[in-house]
């Protein structure tokens, strides 16, 4: 029994790990790489297309003193930065419920929700127009 839940932990341990390229790619599903894209009537800045809540729970998750505004959301290294710990924090999140992270998963977590996402049961197979834009570019 010892062997197969420090088997079990091993194999959840390889999680999916956030990288630039994931990244790149976010940027590009979220905004086409623009750095002053505003949409969702004003309540997503930025190429990552953050709301606040998002924002300033990566924030506070990581002792950040970022406020969410148009000047940092439009900057870039910032924003990008912001956007990497959310998805950290959602591959953790998909992690502890035993769900295993995919780029798809984690984008749908990121763009819905996680709450949104789970009561959809994850399925990254959705007509949803950035879920179907993702699958083209992730």
């Amino acid at each position: 029994m010892k062997y197969a839940t420090l088997l079990l932990l091993c194999l959840n341990a390889q999680a999916m790990e956030i990288t630039d390229g994931f990244l790149d790619k976010l940027a590009i599903i979220e905004s086409d790489n623009r750095c002053t894209s505003i949409s969702d009537k004003g309540k997503s800045l930025g190429a990552y297309q953050m709301h606040r809540s998002a924002w300033e729970d990566a924030c506070k998750r990581n002792l950040a003193n970022w406020e969410y505004n148009k000047s940092n959301a439009f900057n870039y290294p910032i924003a990008r930065q912001v956007a990497q710990w959310h998805c950290e924090w959602i591959v953790q999140t998909l992690q502890k419920n035993n769900i295993k992270p995919t780029p798809m998963r984690v984008y749908m977590c990121y763009c819905m929700g996680v709450t949104g996402a789970l009561k959809r049961k994850l399925n990254t197979d959705l007509d949803y127009p950035a879920l179907n834009r993702a699958r083209g570019i992730l």
